[in-house]
């Protein structure tokens, strides 16, 4: 009787790691990582040589195209070029990786790319974006990820989701627009569009993301939605959605020309400071699919502006301020062409609190550059 028992138990025992092994190989534990599944291709990169070998890759001029869908493990340092040509959906693992190239990650073809980060990786590039994919790309992980390009960071033709990872992108020669804009001398031949991360979509959540761009720091054509994370941006607008930009929750650290800008941009929640030369939040007609409207429901919001012609707050339509804490420093708080209407939170303008939202049609005035700024925070 002991001998049934025991061989049914080691025949329960051998089935259950059989449904473990082939249930969970396409799934990847950051902190238990095993590379020998069957699955996975693993790559490493020693200089210009690449040692690991399948039918899914070649290799040559240096240039790694991959050509079938799967997981590819990368790890090492690598001056050249990955060419992502596939019908099916391609799953990269970044681990301890170096790549300095023109145009290090190129998605020509795919259903989806997924990026899951591990370690510190490293991209650098001379003459085009560091990344830049035709299809939907995915972001995740508990990795970092530097990008140091002398034009576009991550440019994604279809969609992108950023989902977790340490980012930190540096374009162009970095943010100088807004010491330029208030007649100090920061000269540069840097005219050309550099944007940090660009997509028609944009999903952010979990996220630690630092981004110094001579253009735009994050930039929709379409709508992006941010569900939380930490956020340092510099740039042209440090983030600009074409429709919408959500912005459920998040800490967010801004000196730009234009802080936020969209044609509706609803803030329910987060912690928001903006250093801006223009305009603080903007909402403008940019797309048919939204009407112009600034909608802030909560949220604790520091908002200081420069000098000049510049509004904290501007809608070329409506405001509506429901909640959260808005405290702003400028000669003119609010400029609206709509409707407004303030059904609660509290209101601070120039450190006095108020009950009202005025309207007034540009912020000419000639308050210091700096005033409301925290000295350690100036732009440099």
């Amino acid at each position: 009787m002991k001998k049934i028992i025991i061989s049914i138990l080691l025949v329960v025992l051998f089935l259950t790691c059989i449904y473990f092994l082939l249930d969970n190989k396409h799934e990847y534990n950051v902190q238990n990582v095993s590379w020998n599944d069957i699955d996975t291709t693993n790559i490493v990169f020693e200089e210009n040589n690449v040692k690991g070998s399948s039918e899914g890759y070649l290799v040559e001029n240096n240039t790694l195209t991959i050509k079938s869908g799967g997981t590819y493990h990368l790890s090492g340092n690598y001056t050249g070029q990955i060419i992502i040509d596939s019908e099916s959906d391609v799953y990269l693992v970044f681990n301890d990786l170096t790549i300095n190239s023109s145009n290090a990650i190129n998605v020509k073809n795919a259903k989806e790319v997924t990026i899951e980060l591990i370690g510190v990786n490293n991209l650098s590039n001379s003459d085009d974006s560091a990344i830049h994919s035709k299809s939907s790309l995915i972001i995740a992980g508990d990795g970092t990820l530097n990008i140091d390009s002398k034009k576009d960071g991550i440019v994604v033709k279809n969609n992108i989701t950023i989902n977790g990872g340490i980012l930190n992108i540096e374009t162009g020669t970095g943010y100088q627009k807004a010491l330029k804009d208030m007649g100090f001398n920061a000269a540069t031949n840097d005219t050309e569009s550099k944007k940090g991360i660009k997509a028609n979509n944009i999903n952010i959540s979990n996220a630690n993301i630092t981004i110094n761009s001579t253009d735009d720091s994050i930039h929709a054509d379409g709508n992006i939605t941010i569900s939380s994370g930490v956020f340092n941006l510099k740039g042209s607008d440090a983030i600009h959605a074409d429709g919408l930009l959500l912005i459920e929750d998040g800490t967010f650290d801004i000196e730009a020309s234009e802080g936020l800008e969209a044609t509706y941009i609803k803030i329910n929640n987060g912690e928001i400071n903006i250093q801006a030369t223009d305009d603080g939040i903007n909402a403008g007609n940019k797309s048919n699919d939204y009407n112009v409207t600034i909608e802030i429901n909560g949220g604790d919001i520091t908002i200081d502006m420069a000098q000049g012609d510049t509004d904290g707050i501007d809608s070329n339509g409506d405001l509506f301020i429901n909640g959260g804490t808005l405290n702003i420093n400028c000669n003119s708080p609010f400029d609206y062409d709509g409707k407004v209407e303030y059904n609660g939170g509290t209101l601070i303008i120039n450190g006095s609190k108020t009950n009202s939202i005025t309207n007034q049609f540009g912020g000419a005035g000639q308050m210091n550059p700096w005033q409301g700024f925290d000295s350690r925070q100036r732009m440099r």
